[in-house]
């Protein structure tokens, strides 16, 4: 059950992310193209500037303020390759909810920023590149790191946050709210991710061992693996070839067998 629940969530998270890759493609990439265009008409050349320049080295400075998450991750890996799943993911619980917290505040940093920019005439536009800046550095690690679901799967966690940031600031909402939203669901984000490491680490381990128990039954099937002691089968003491109890020639050689 456990197994089937596993395997439920996984292909869920799958099918979650193939859905939203297309929208945060359009959004990240034709945004900026966009915005940047709708700014530069309206004459921002500052905030142009500025988002220009948090792209280029904000995946420098964001990686190495992701640095103190490995205090958690390396040990929490030790801990998972000693057998110690549970303690392990727990304490890799802690890396992973650094590494959102850290996502929030730089995401929540910059919507500020580029909003207290923004007149009636460049609200949209510098909501947009806001998106586009923010984004682009986790966006850019998590195609890096293809191989990891989990980084995928927290980049376009954090682009639904910063959507729905969006959204609640175009219909008013204050700025507490808005960040209490967005850390709200970078946080369940980080729970999801826990509970798919764990259920992921037991459908691991049931494979294996189930594997190799059916090899073992199938090896003591074969009389090959029994002691001789046990054995009931003869050989020819010419060739060496197997006969059947009770045969008097051997069907190898030809040569009669000692009975």
């Amino acid at each position: 059950m456990n197994i089937f629940f596993s395997e439920k969530i996984q292909s869920a998270m799958i099918v979650l992310l193939n859905i939203l890759t297309v929208p945060v493609f359009i959004l990240n990439l034709g945004g900026v193209v966009v915005s940047g265009i709708w700014l530069s008409i309206l004459g921002e050349w500052l905030p142009i500037l500025q988002g220009i320049g948090f792209m280029m080295v904000a995946w420098l400075v964001l990686g190495f303020a992701l640095m103190p998450s490995l205090i958690f991750a390396i040990p929490a890996a030790s801990l998972v390759e000693k057998g110690r799943k549970a303690l392990g993911l727990l304490v890799g619980s802690f890396s992973v909810l650094y590494t959102n917290a850290l996502i929030t505040i730089w995401c929540i940093w910059i919507l500020t920023l580029f909003m207290e920019q923004a007149s009636q005439s460049s609200f949209i536009p510098m909501l947009i590149w806001s998106y586009g800046v923010a984004l682009a550095p986790w966006l850019n690690m998590a195609q890096e790191e293809q191989y990891n679901e989990y980084s995928a799967f927290t980049a376009f966690t954090a682009s639904i946050a910063y959507v729905v940031a969006m959204l609640m600031l175009v219909f008013g909402a204050t700025g507490l709210a808005i960040v209490i939203t967005f850390g709200s669901i970078m946080l369940i984000s980080a729970i999801l991710q826990t509970l798919l490491a764990f259920a992921e680490e037991r459908q691991q381990g049931y494979p294996t061992f189930h594997y190799e128990q059916e090899l073992f039954k199938e090896e003591t099937k074969d009389e090959s693996y029994l002691p001789e002691s046990n054995s009931t089968q003869n050989y020819c003491a010419h060739c060496g070839a197997k006969i059947k109890k009770g045969g008097s020639f051997c069907s190898q050689c030809g040569k009669r067998t000692k009975t």
